[in-house]
């Protein structure tokens, strides 16, 4: 099989496996902060857990009539166990909230540039090299 074969199916299978571990779980918190952007309902939830190792999150409950929803916070790194705090959720979708102001969240740009402009041309970089080299098994 010809390198530059072997090359371009390697650089097309990174890209496909960073596309689904960063790209999915990227485009799907977006989406989830414009739902919460277009119908955001401020209310005050409860900490129930504390994750400062974990880049200070935390976990809260908060209740929309009689039913009992849970969030993760961020930046959550001074506050107790028991503390209330203000989140935001989603009017039509409870269990989509956020203790941080809607619309306060940025889609990340630099990764979006990485993976449409940066990778690609990695990937057509080697596939480039790999051309003038001799074909496997010669």
């Amino acid at each position: 099989m010809k390198r530059w074969v072997v090359a371009s199916l390697a650089g097309v299978g990174v890209f496909a496996a960073t596309f689904v571990v960063f790209g999915v779980p990227t485009w799907l918190t977006w989406r989830a902060e414009k739902a919460l952007e277009r119908s955001a309902v401020q209310t005050e939830a409860i900490i129930t857990h504390l994750r400062p190792h974990d880049h200070g999150t935390c976990s809260y409950t908060f209740e929309v009539g009689d039913k009992r929803f849970t969030g993760l916070g961020r930046g959550c790194s001074t506050e107790q166990v028991g503390q209330r705090i203000g989140i935001y959720y989603a009017g039509d979708d409870p269990e989509n909230s956020s203790n941080e102001t809607p619309g306060s969240w940025r889609f990340p740009y630099v990764w979006l540039f990485w993976m449409l402009v940066v990778m690609p041309g990695f990937a057509a970089f080697g596939v480039l090299q790999a051309r003038k080299t001799p074909d496997l098994g010669e």
